[in-house]
């Protein structure tokens, strides 16, 4: 049985996915209402059918179901492991930045669900806040 918890990132990834960051514009897109939704997210019970029709009727969207679902597919990981690959190259010729740091994003592996949560929530941010971020997280990790 699925937990609430594997909702909310599921949920996260689908609004990633469709550019959107409240559950009203979730429950819109899938069709059913905001207390529709909030209802399968307090019981865990995630809307597949509704999330795999969604994505069949609008191609445009290019929805990557199997990601939404369970934070894995083949496009995701091709995609992740060529930015990570960018990020990397980036890394080791910035000034201050170790070869370390640049091991690990390109190592990155399988995300925790909070490692998931945290990049499906950093997609989200504009580049200010993204900018902002990793200086945070470099000051939180400095040896």
């Amino acid at each position: 049985m699925r937990t609430s918890k594997d909702f909310v990132l599921r949920l996260e990834r689908l609004k990633v996915s469709l550019g959107v960051s409240d559950d009203q514009a979730v429950a819109g897109a899938l069709g059913m209402s905001l207390s529709a939704l909030s209802g399968r997210k307090t019981r865990g019970v995630w809307p597949e059918s509704e999330v795999r029709l969604l994505a069949h009727k609008h191609p445009e969207l290019n929805i990557d179901v199997e990601w939404v679902s369970s934070g894995e597919s083949p496009e995701a990981w091709k995609a992740m492991f060529t930015t990570s690959q960018q990020v990397a190259e980036k890394s080791t010729t910035a000034p201050g930045k170790s070869a370390a740091v640049a091991e690990s994003v390109v190592s990155v592996g399988e995300l925790s669900d909070d490692e998931q949560c945290l990049v499906a929530r950093f997609r989200r941010c504009n580049e200010e806040s993204r900018a902002m971020l990793l200086q945070y997280c470099e000051l939180l990790t400095k040896e």
